[in-house]
């Protein structure tokens, strides 16, 4: 009969009884990637459509040894670019003194732009001002490098245009304004025609009620939207 070695048996007993640290270490870490995660959708739901939320995801996803596929990195890498591009819109309002006038909203779908009439167009006019162009040469140079389509909307206040001007509506003055930024965009700022889109509207999507001076300044204006990529 072979003869036990003692210290062999010990051996085997602490190498059995230590299995549960390994147990132990794995449940420790699911559970902090589950908290995380927890912590991650706890967060503001606007932040959690921009990429951080989705690059803090795919960090923590690389961390713990997963895949993160090409296509799903061009979408952070674009998401990134929209952002900036959001950033440096709003260093041109500060830039051009713009404070009131202008201001930049970012949503899901679109990086919008808005100007007030004046900043633009003289009243009743859609000839662009010369200070203007200085203004949209530097959101061209901003826009240009982007992927994505850029719409450009006009819209006015309730108030008929006068009889004395050439254009028979307030319909027809916002079509003619958000042409003219289009064609400003597509011959001295660059950007390829195809991805340029104008559209009046007139009266007909106001920002708040046309019931104030104040009001009607806020509904006379241009948007410039860059459509998020997907």
């Amino acid at each position: 009969m072979a003869e036990i070695d003692p210290f062999e048996e010990v051996d085997s007993r602490l190498n059995k009884a230590s299995l549960w640290a390994i147990t132990y270490g794995d449940f420790m870490t699911y559970l902090m990637i589950f908290f995380l995660l927890m912590f991650a959708f706890s967060l503001d739901a606007k932040v959690r459509k921009e990429s951080k939320f989705e690059e803090s995801l795919a960090n923590i996803q690389k961390e713990f040894g997963g895949r993160i596929s090409s296509e799903r990195l061009d979408k952070l890498t674009v998401k990134k670019r929209e952002e900036t591009a959001a950033g440096q819109l709003e260093q041109i309002i500060q830039r051009k003194n713009l404070h009131g006038l202008a201001q930049v909203e970012v949503s899901e779908e679109n990086v919008n732009l808005i100007l007030k009439a004046p900043v633009l167009f003289d009243s009743g006019d859609a000839r662009l001002k010369e200070e203007a162009r200085e203004i949209l040469l530097a959101v061209a140079q901003t826009l240009r490098s982007m992927p994505g389509e850029i719409q450009v909307g006009g819209h006015t206040d309730d108030v008929p245009v006068a009889r004395n001007l050439s254009y028979a509506s307030n319909w027809q003055l916002s079509m003619a304004r958000a042409y003219e930024v289009v064609k400003f965009f597509s011959s001295e700022g660059g950007i390829y025609p195809g991805r340029l889109a104008a559209t009046g509207y007139g009266e007909y999507r106001p920002r708040v009620v046309n019931a104030t001076p104040e009001n009607r300044a806020l509904n006379r204006r241009i948007e410039i939207s860059l459509v998020r990529g997907k």
